[in-house]
């Protein structure tokens, strides 16, 4: 009987950044699978091989351990319901800040969870997250907590290190919005006591965490100095050598200490960590409560673990009854589990698969006020495509401050989707709008029946997919005006539901497109104003990528989506459901590559079905609206003031 897991590919031979990418952005996932493949050694299936899923009688499944309020896995369900087998999904979790039993699954991962629960008995991570799956109908469920707990595969596992505090590892949690008071304490402290800092995520400390200069620049300080990132199991074990004592609001930072016999105290912040803590009797208190004032010693002797050790027995009984009952046989480790951290122990590779040669990964998206900005980093040839002359930011006339980052982001993966596709490259990103998402392969498929010249590979990667869902209670349109003869035809095509006239412009001195004309009109204009058009060397990138298409047919193309995309944060936050952009006869081919794309329920329209002189015929036929656009400054207007 073949057992399966379904899990990201980890080349250990590739540089760091590129390993943080297939861990899924989280180091912790190495101590998670590493005990999955000591408990089970289970047959590592890979998303780009999930026809070999045939070959398995069962399959372990991760996918499921940070569920997120309205968050959707229709990548998992077509394969689930693609094969017959169990799938077994193990520490089955949600991410919230609290535990609210008013937790709202998304239809999409009710329905897979259904689906699962026929073929399986859930795992699942704690008693909240079991609360809320059977108050929504889910009643096939075992507790089980965390297999990364069980990876000594040993009931009468203990911990019993005692020893003198010299050496202590910290981690925390990701470095993402502004830090509150205690977390700021936790920071300065670990830095005053000069701790190892174990980073898990790719996301950086900056100042606008810490919204305090002099205080960046202490913690900062001292993370250049003593920050580490292990990405490999072997790596973390052998730089946990000398620690006596690990603390911090990282879960499985705080396990892999216990892996290497370090006893660990728990710092709580949201759901995830306390349900574990708890269902576990782990030495844990809630990060507000932490004391700067406090010696290092009265947190060593906080973390007391005579509670999980009476209580673990029964946890590991539990654990093999539901591994048994869903099929899954029990293996003793390959090797000893470390005790200090000392083992040698050698880890297979696969190298030549799937791997990150080429990547863009946008590390942080901080908002003030109307202003959009966006930090990422480059990987591989790819630098060479990048101008490092301005900073990538949008300003809208709205408030965007509460802006879901979901939505944020669209603007600059947009700019950046045809350059990675033909570079075969990767693009990061930590969250997403999943109608936007779901939109990208139609967008792709539109540019490969474009340029059927071109090769278009690439993917990319979202830590995390969001449903964001507007207000569409009535219809309120937009239309991208640039003001050619294209753009007056589509608005006024949409005259009669009064859209808005959107403008995405460069320089700050430049004028937008469509004032004159909407003041005219009596139409609300908005206009975002972006550096987008300094972010890419589009002459070098057309050389290197477009040698096999006509000058007249690259004109825009690394470009082509942006323009589009800048409408989503607008249209989000003022609720529009219709985008129409511009006509344009090069267009009219293949429309597909901009109308394809959607975004929190908003559709993209584009009116294609006309040549340039019958656009104008019927404009000229409208008086009125002639001579609104006669009197605007456009080029339109000059267009029908030489006819």
């Amino acid at each position: 009987m073949k057992t399966g897991i379904l899990r990201n590919e980890h080349d250990e031979s590739a540089p760091k950044r590129k390993q943080l990418v297939q861990l899924g952005l989280n180091t912790g996932n190495l101590v998670f699978w590493e005990a999955i493949d000591r408990l089970f050694c289970p047959e590592k299936i890979f998303y780009n091989q999930t026809d070999r899923i045939s070959q398995c009688d069962r399959m372990i499944i991760t996918d499921l351990i940070w569920i997120c309020e309205n968050a959707e896995y229709e990548y998992l369900e077509k394969i689930v319901d693609k094969f017959s087998v169990p799938f077994i999904p193990i520490s089955v979790g949600l991410q919230a800040g609290k535990f609210d039993l008013g937790f709202r699954l998304s239809k999409n991962t009710l329905r897979l969870l259904k689906k699962l629960e026929e073929r399986a008995i859930l795992g699942v991570r704690g008693q909240y997250t079991a609360d809320v799956l059977e108050k929504n109908g889910l009643k096939n469920l075992s507790v089980i907590g965390c297999p990364s707990m069980y990876i000594w595969n040993d009931p009468k596992f203990r911990v019993v290190a005692d020893t003198q505090v010299r050496a202590v590892s910290a981690n925390f949690k990701t470095f993402y919005g502004c830090l509150n008071t205690a977390e700021k304490h936790f920071l300065s402290y670990c830095a005053q006591h000069d701790m190892q800092f174990v980073e898990q995520t790719g996301y950086a400390f900056c100042e606008e965490n810490a919204q305090d200069e002099k205080y960046f620049k202490y913690v900062r300080a001292w993370l250049d100095k003593r920050s580490v990132m292990p990405c490999t199991y072997k790596e973390w074990c052998e730089l946990l050598q000398g620690i006596d004592f690990s603390l911090g609001g990282r879960f499985h930072g705080n396990v892999m200490a216990l892996h290497n016999g370090i006893r660990a105290l728990f710092l709580t912040t949201d759901s995830r960590t306390k349900e574990l803590t708890d269902f576990f009797s782990l030495p844990a208190m809630e990060m507000r409560s932490f004391d700067e004032k406090k010696p290092i010693e009265w947190y060593y002797k906080r973390a007391d673990y005579a509670r999980f050790n009476s209580r673990f027995p029964a946890l590991y009984e539990n654990f093999k009854n539901f591994a048994q009952k869903n099929g899954l046989e029990l293996c003793a480790p390959p090797r000893p589990v470390p005790s200090n951290g000392t083992e040698k122990r050698e880890t297979p590779t696969r190298i030549g698969e799937i791997g990150v040669h080429n990547a863009v990964y946008l590390s942080a998206i901080t908002r003030e006020k109307n202003k959009i900005a966006y930090k990422f980093g480059v990987e591989g040839n790819l630098v060479n495509f990048f101008s490092n002359s301005r900073p990538f930011c949008v300003e809208y006339d709205c408030n965007v401050e509460v802006l879901p980052d979901s939505v944020a982001v669209i603007p600059f993966a947009a700019l950046l989707l045809p350059l990675c596709w033909l570079a075969d490259a990767t693009l990061v990103l930590p969250e997403a709008d999943a109608d936007f998402l779901h939109s990208l392969e139609a967008v792709k498929r539109g540019f490969a029946a474009q340029f059927p010249e071109l090769s278009f590979g690439g993917k990319v990667t979202a830590v995390k997919t969001v449903k964001n869902k507007a207000d569409h209670l009535q219809r309120n349109s937009l239309c991208v005006y640039t003001g050619g003869v294209g753009s007056a035809f589509a608005l006024m095509n949409e005259l009669l539901f009064r859209p808005t006239l959107f403008t995405v412009c460069g320089e700050e001195n430049e004028s937008p497109a469509g004032e004159k004309l909407a003041e005219g009109l009596s139409l609300r204009h908005s206009c975002a104003r972006s550096t987008f058009r300094f972010v890419l060397k589009e002459e070098e990138a057309a050389r290197r990528f477009l040698g096999k298409i006509a000058q007249e047919r690259r004109k825009n193309f690394f470009t082509a989506l942006a323009p589009c995309a800048h409408t989503a944060p607008y249209a989000f936050m003022k609720n529009m459901t219709d985008v129409f952009l511009p006509s344009a006869e090069e267009a009219a081919r293949h429309p597909a590559i901009c109308t394809s794309l959607e975004f929190c329920g908003c559709k993209v329209r584009q009116e294609n079905c006309f040549s340039l002189e019958e656009r104008a015929r019927r404009i000229a036929e409208d008086k009125t609206f002639l001579q609104a656009v006669l009197s605007s400054d456009c080029s339109a207007a000059e267009y029908f003031g030489k006819q």
